[in-house]
């Protein structure tokens, strides 16, 4: 009897279990194809993410590129600039250099001609001292002389003179004699002249020496001036071509159509740059 029974609920439960079984295998079917997309969704996923990844490291070596390529067309442009600036002062550096040259002699043959006439007026400072010193001790002798004279005079009462014993025919010729001989000696009157003449000479000379002096510091001048300017120009020269060094020129008569040339390929490349980004 059980087993009856057990046959008829079998029997009775098949349908329910044939439909469950297939509904069973259709979920699992749905949950295979469910798992499959999920898996190609995730794949595409991973695909998108490694896309955007390599699509923003392009990005960043475009923008990178086109940086470089803005840092170029800048640096070539101040260069240019630098080249425009050089071409003017190129021609001042030629002319320094010149000037320099030019002035380098003059103040050893102004020191020369200066030394001489220094010489020159030493020794006329000597010479003049000299003079002077003939003319006080000339001037001390003919003021003694003429007091001597002036106390003859005191004594005299004849025609005849009583230190050299000559007559001179009257008191009144020897008087006279006597005044002209108080009046100032030949010799002073001649040594003012030369002692007039030789300070002139004295003048003349120092005068010479004074515009050598102020030649000499004129020269010395203009040739520090020069050399000053001729340093300036060349710190210049050297900064230019060690900008023109730093983007593989250098400094020739060939620069400016190298560097024009350049400037037109930094140019394009900074356009090319632009339009990839």
């Amino acid at each position: 009897q059980n087993q009856r029974d057990w046959f008829t609920w079998a029997a009775s439960v098949q349908p329910e279990y044939a439909q469950l079984t297939a509904q069973n295998q259709a979920v699992a079917e749905s949950l295979s194809k469910l798992n499959q997309l999920l898996n190609e969704k995730r794949v595409n996923q991973s695909n998108a993410l490694v896309a955007r990844q390599d699509a923003a490291a392009s990005l960043q070596r475009l923008v990178a590129s086109q940086k470089i390529a803005e840092d170029a067309v800048a640096r070539v442009h101040r260069i240019k600039e630098q080249a425009g600036h050089w071409a003017q002062t190129e021609p001042r550096l030629v002319a320094a250099k010149a000037i320099e040259a030019k002035l380098k002699g003059l103040p050893d043959a102004t020191r020369l001609r200066l030394s001489e006439a220094q010489q020159a007026v030493t020794v006329q400072e000597r010479l003049v001292a000299r003079v002077e010193q003939e003319l006080s001790s000339a001037k001390t002798n003919d003021t003694r002389l003429q007091n001597l004279i002036a106390e003859l005079r005191t004594h005299v009462d004849c025609a005849t003179c009583l230190l050299c014993g000559h007559n001179h025919g009257s008191l009144e010729v020897l008087l006279a004699a006597i005044d002209r001989r108080m009046a100032q000696s030949n010799l002073i009157v001649q040594l003012n002249e030369t002692l007039a003449t030789e300070r002139t000479k004295l003048q003349t000379q120092m005068a010479a020496r004074n515009v050598l002096t102020d030649e000499l510091s004129q020269y010395e001048q203009q040739l520090n001036q020069a050399m000053v300017e001729r340093d300036e120009l060349e710190r210049q020269r050297t900064a230019y071509a060690s900008a023109l060094t730093s983007i593989g020129l250098s400094l020739s008569n060939d620069t400016t159509r190298l560097l024009t040339q350049m400037s037109i390929q930094v140019n394009e490349a900074e356009n090319l740059a632009a339009n990839s980004v």
